[in-house]
């Protein structure tokens, strides 16, 4: 299908209604998306729009290609040299299934059946809650997409676990409201839909603040200008422990 513009007027007035009707994410939907994971093998989060370059796009299919572009992307640079990815999150498993046969894998998430898919993989699942970690071994990479963003301002327990376990790389692909401008009209309105869902909040401020007296070290924090139809999920954070 040919990708076309849509009238930005109308896609405005779309996303104004979608905020008004917007609920918040966090730990009261787990039994939401245990059913989701047991049913699902693709997040019901894809759409048909695709917000790029400041516009709206009918474009089916093309948010769950770019995810998969830029996920390969970030493998590619980031995961030579490593054996072993650790998704925090891991859904549908999609992430973990493009490193099968490459990497050893293990998946966390609130859901079983998330953990499930995952050994169907051939890797680890392992049932764990973000909000409160407990101890696990970790060597390698760890991972998120779309993951940190439910945590919304109580990130700091998953913050100060990955701190602790140290990592060889941390990799997020998450909404980060630090990157978009308020004054920009489509920013202004993901920004207003990122926090009436109540997504992830002052992390990369965190992270900032922990790579100016040498504590950590960001690899990479970049803002790819693509999105669904509410919001931008694909900015990127790298970072490790010094």
């Amino acid at each position: 299908m040919i990708r076309t513009k849509l009238d930005d007027r109308q896609m405005v007035l779309r996303c104004l209604k979608g905020i008004d009707e917007a609920t918040r994410v966090g730990a009261h939907r787990r039994d939401l998306w245990e059913r989701c994971w047991n049913a699902n093998d693709t997040p019901a989060y894809f759409g048909d729009v695709l917000r790029a370059n400041g516009h709206f796009w009918l474009d089916p299919g093309a948010e769950q290609q770019y995810l998969a572009n830029l996920r390969a992307e970030l493998f590619e640079k980031y995961l030579p040299g490593i054996d072993t990815v650790h998704e925090f999150g891991c859904g549908s498993g999609q992430n973990l299934k493009a490193l099968v046969g490459k990497k050893q894998i293990v998946g966390y998430d609130w859901s079983k059946s998330a953990t499930e898919r995952v050994r169907s993989l051939g890797g680890r699942g392992v049932v764990f809650d973000m909000l409160a970690p407990h101890d696990v071994e970790i060597n390698g990479a760890a991972l998120t997409v779309h993951a940190l963003e439910q945590l919304g301002d109580q990130w700091r327990p998953f913050f100060h676990f990955l701190a602790k376990k140290r990592p060889a790389v941390c990799i997020h692909i998450e909404p980060i409201e630090e990157l978009y401008d308020p004054d920009d009209l489509l920013d202004h309105l993901a920004l207003a839909y990122h926090r009436k869902r109540g997504y992830l909040s002052g992390y990369l401020t965190h992270l900032r603040a922990l790579a100016a007296i040498g504590e950590i070290e960001i690899l990479e924090q970049r803002r790819t200008y693509v999105g669904g139809l509410y919001h931008e999920a694909y900015s990127v954070i790298v970072w490790r422990v010094v």
